[in-house]
């Protein structure tokens, strides 16, 4: 078989003969002239063509121009026999064609392909020797060459022409020919290069079919899915798409059947609209040909898709995909998880089966200062503090090692060097063959709940002391009690005795009057603490002249220290017109009774001396004793309450230990602080402040003008209190006391015992000017019988009696219409003031 050799291309015309005639050597039954390549054969004709042309050329100039010529006629016959020789023997068929298809030139190896003579072949349409489907191919290809006068080109298929050369070999028949024409120079006739391609197309058909079938085959058993679907459109936009071609793998992937030639809206009930997001990605493949990819939830289908679409023609588009909805249901799965540990509250320790540090969330970070980049890497043992026992953390490796999960508690050091408790349960992870691979930590910072258990622990004991202390208290409340009881009824039986003499009776009847006045001491104790702790006790802010309250009180204990052969003694550290101050009077006086009462009890022989100094603002009290003294221990807890009964040097002493309490709360309140200074058989010194609030403008002798009120209104007292008032006390001892109050007054008293007979009695005698109401009462309490009295008598003044005198009872007393109240047991003056008050039309002078 020849090769072609490129490097071999002839150029001269001689050489271009001697090249052909090589071809035609072969007989065309060979096939031989089909072992080259079209391209060869391609490049062949068009170099005979050129050489063709070239030699009508001349002929044209021999014939016009012969006296140009320099070629004797003896080397243009040679010439023209070379040419000649060149375009009969050529590989291709050579044709000259008028517009009707008519042959008027043919080559010799053009007639061969026909297998008729070059006499029968010319002047004979060439579109009898094609294919009736072909005719028209060849007939609009050679008007195009005259209409354009462009190169055009076709492929056509040979037949036998029996009805015009009948019993002639046509050796081509059947076969398939490319034919490239052109335009004559004169433009009236188209010349025509025949090709025979039958082989390489066949060659070609044959590969085609070969890939068509990789392709489907590949199409078919891809593991992905594929489906190639056309977009369809609204107003311009992608939205839908129709299935025309799918593989067998689109069904497994998408669960999908049946779906070609359907609308992928159609096959998936109820989505009238795919997904918005897919839709546009397709249609811009379709549109614009730029393959994508892409990863999409399908909310309909329930399932995630990850592929690329591309496109092969317009408004079309393949798309190549996975189901990747357990992948994405395990990532998400995998990223709760991962979120869980990450955010979780309880510090979370990944390590390795040796126990290296993989992963740290934040909140260890944030409980113990150190950052994954800290301990990564490193072993839990950086944590230890040194305290926990080695026999523990045995027990915990052996127990993990194990494949058991480890419980405890652990006491570790921050990255500040601060320790810190933590409650940890360690789990080994395990692979399929039982190999720890892991562990997992799962820990809580535990030291405030150790803290507070160790608190609590402390508070059960105080509580535990608490409850000794009350029970200790209560006993010597209920003995503080009797005994003065025990006084008041044993001597008062003995004033029953006739034939007493009048220093007996006198004798008595002070007995009764100190028990009496000791038992309502300890009651206004256990009173003033009540309100302390139900947070009821107020300030009850008013001038008041710190001089005069000392002097009252040192007048006050003079007698009782007389008595116990003492001495009392008090200095003022302000002269009088400084020492008026805003402060809760009565207050002061309590704090300072209670010290100095404290001071005589613990004293047997001595001074107490009381005082104060003022200093940056603040007035510093203090009341100092010569008694046994307070051991160091107990000087903290003394003003704690019931304390004055776990002191075993002072368990002797009368007294119900609520003093110091009830003197520190209201300092406190009073906005100062309270201390004591003592050495044990040596004496006390109790000091505490109170801020000075000094009036200013203040009376030169407040002596002298507090003197002068208070008998001012003793002096008008007989004369105001000439008037009806109604007495409504169901207790007729009370009633009685009263009675005998106000036995000595010019006034007119009537009686109810209850509140009903009060509010009929005050219908019934308009004349009453001032009601007493006692509070607890059958029948209607006062409460009641007070609001029904203010209803009709609104400015008729009530002064209600209660042995009870909590805030929430002066609440309910004043809600009431109480204009003001007095607490039992009753003082005298305390009263004739109240009375007073209320019929001379004062009630913003009222203290609650």
């Amino acid at each position: 078989m020849l090769k072609h050799q490129k490097s071999n291309k002839p150029t001269t015309a001689s050489e271009l003969r001697a090249h052909a005639e090589d071809r035609l050597r072969y007989k065309p039954e060979t096939n031989a002239v089909l072992s080259y390549s079209k391209d060869e054969l391609l490049r062949l004709n068009h170099e005979l063509s050129v050489h063709q042309i070239e030699l009508e050329m001349q002929a044209d100039e021999l014939r016009y121009s012969s006296d140009l010529l320099a070629l004797s006629n003896a080397d243009l016959e040679a010439s023209f026999s070379q040419y000649a020789d060149l375009y009969e023997f050529a590989p291709s068929g050579y044709l000259t064609l008028a517009l009707d298809s008519t042959i008027l030139q043919v080559n010799l190896t053009a007639t061969k392909m026909f297998g008729v003579s070059r006499s029968l072949l010319k002047g004979n349409r060439f579109i009898t020797f094609v294919s009736v489907a072909d005719q028209a191919t060849i007939t609009k290809m050679i008007a195009d060459v005259f209409l354009t006068t462009e190169h055009q080109f076709c492929e056509v298929t040979l037949i036998s022409d029996e009805n015009h050369f009948p019993g002639l070999h046509h050796t081509f028949s059947g076969h398939t020919i490319r034919i490239d024409a052109t335009l004559s120079p004169d433009s009236t006739e188209c010349r025509a290069i025949i090709i025979d391609i039958t082989e390489s197309k066949k060659a070609a058909i044959a590969a085609l079919e070969l890939s068509e079938e990789r392709h489907s085959s590949l199409f078919k058993h891809m593991l992905n899915g594929i489906a190639y679907c056309k977009m369809i459109y609204s107003d311009g936009r992608p939205v839908d798409f129709l299935y025309e071609q799918v593989n067998l793998r689109f069904e497994t992937q998408t669960g999908l059947k049946n779906v070609e030639g359907k609308k992928f809206s159609e096959i998936i009930a109820g989505t009238p609209d795919p997904n918005t997001e897919l839709l546009e990605l397709y249609g811009r493949v379709a549109a614009s040909g730029k393959p994508e990819r892409f990863e999409v939830y399908i909310d309909a289908m329930k399932m995630w898709f990850e592929g690329s679409a591309y496109t092969l023609q317009s408004d079309h588009f393949v798309a190549i995909f996975d189901n990747i909805t357990e992948r994405k249901l395990a990532e998400l799965a995998l990223k709760k998880l991962s979120v869980t540990v990450e955010q979780n509250p309880s510090m979370v320790v990944i390590t390795d089966a040796h126990g290296a540090i993989e992963f740290v969330n934040a909140s260890f970070t944030e409980t113990t200062g150190y950052t994954l980049e800290d301990v990564k890497g490193k072993n839990p043992r950086l944590f230890k503090s040194g305290i926990t026992p080695k026999a523990l953390y045995d027990e915990l490796w052996q127990t993990i090692l194990s494949g058991n999960v480890w419980r405890g508690e652990l006491q570790n050091t921050k990255n500040n060097g601060e320790l810190y408790w933590e409650s940890e349960v360690i789990s080994p992870v395990l692979d399929t063959d039982g190999k720890i691979i892991n562990l997992v930590g799962i820990k809580q910072d535990i030291t405030a709940q150790k803290r507070l258990l160790s608190e609590l622990s402390v508070a059960k004991e105080k509580v535990k002391e608490a409850e000794l202390l009350k029970a200790a208290f209560m006993a010597n409340i209920s003995h503080e009690l009797r005994s003065p009881v025990s006084g008041i009824l044993g001597f008062s039986e003995l004033l029953k005795s006739p034939d007493l003499s009048k220093e007996e009776l006198l004798e008595y009847n002070d007995l009764i009057f100190k028990s009496g006045e000791r038992m309502l001491h300890l009651i206004n104790d256990l009173v003033d603490y009540s309100r302390i702790e139900a947070g009821e006790s107020m300030l009850q802010i008013s001038t008041t002249s710190v001089n005069q309250v000392m002097s009252d009180i040192a007048a006050f204990f003079t007698h009782e220290v007389d008595r116990q052969k003492l001495r009392i003694s008090f200095t003022a550290g302000l002269p009088d017109s400084k020492s008026i101050i805003d402060t809760d009077g009565s207050k002061l006086h309590q704090i300072l009774t209670n010290l100095i009462q404290n001071a005589i009890k613990f004293t047997t022989s001595g001074a107490i001396e009381f005082g104060y100094t003022e200093k940056n603002k603040m007035l510093h009290f203090y009341v100092r004793d010569s008694g046994i003294g307070i051991p160091l221990a107990m000087q903290v807890k003394i003003f704690e309450r019931f304390r004055q009964v776990d002191n075993k040097l002072t368990q002797h002493y009368k007294g119900s230990g609520l003093g110091l309490s009830i003197s520190k709360a209201y300092v406190e309140l009073l906005g100062g602080t309270i201390r004591v200074e003592s050495e044990e058989g040596k004496g006390s010194t109790f000091i505490f402040t109170l801020p000075y609030n000094p009036i200013h403008n203040a009376v030169t002798n407040p002596n002298e003008t507090l003197s002068a009120a208070k008998d001012s209104v003793l002096r008008t007292q007989h004369s105001a209190l000439s008037s009806t008032i109604l007495i409504v006390e169901d207790d007729d001892a009370s009633r009685y006391l009263l009675q005998k109050m106000l036995k000595n007054e010019s006034m007119n008293i009537l009686y109810a015992n209850n509140g009903r007979e009060g509010v009929d009695m005050v219908e019934d005698h308009p004349e009453i000017k001032l009601v007493l109401m006692d509070l607890k009462m059958p029948i209607m309490n006062g409460f009641e019988a007070t609001k029904l009295i203010k209803q009709k008598h609104p400015e008729l003044p009530i002064i209600a009696q209660s042995a009870f005198s909590s805030l929430e009872v002066r609440r309910k007393a004043s809600e009431a219409g109480c204009s003001a109240l007095i607490s039992k047991p009753i003082k005298k003056d305390e009263l004739l003031e109240k009375m007073h008050e209320m019929l001379e039309k004062k009630p913003e002078l009222h203290l609650w």
